[in-house]
């Protein structure tokens, strides 16, 4: 962050999808004293109304995985994936 912050002046957006480095106790003052230049966005844990594909993969490995038995795993993974 620090590098970026030495190369550019404009505001920056860090957007995290459950990482604890924004919410460290060793980084908070760090994005306190950058408040004017750094602005913090958490994702959400599970938003399929923001993010359809979250939806859709979860119904893939349920129908792809759940109720089977695979005899090795190259099978697994490359033969019984019905998307392919």
């Amino acid at each position: 962050m620090q590098t970026i912050l030495a190369h550019t002046t404009a505001p920056l957006f860090l957007i995290h999808e459950g990482a604890r480095y924004p919410t460290s106790p060793a980084t908070q003052p760090f994005l306190q004293g950058h408040g004017e230049r750094i602005t913090a966005h958490p994702l959400p844990s599970y938003a399929p109304d923001d993010n359809p594909m979250e939806y859709l993969g979860r119904k893939t490995k349920k129908r792809a995985t759940h109720n089977k038995s695979f005899n090795s795993i190259l099978k697994f993974f490359v033969l019984d994936m019905p998307f392919r």
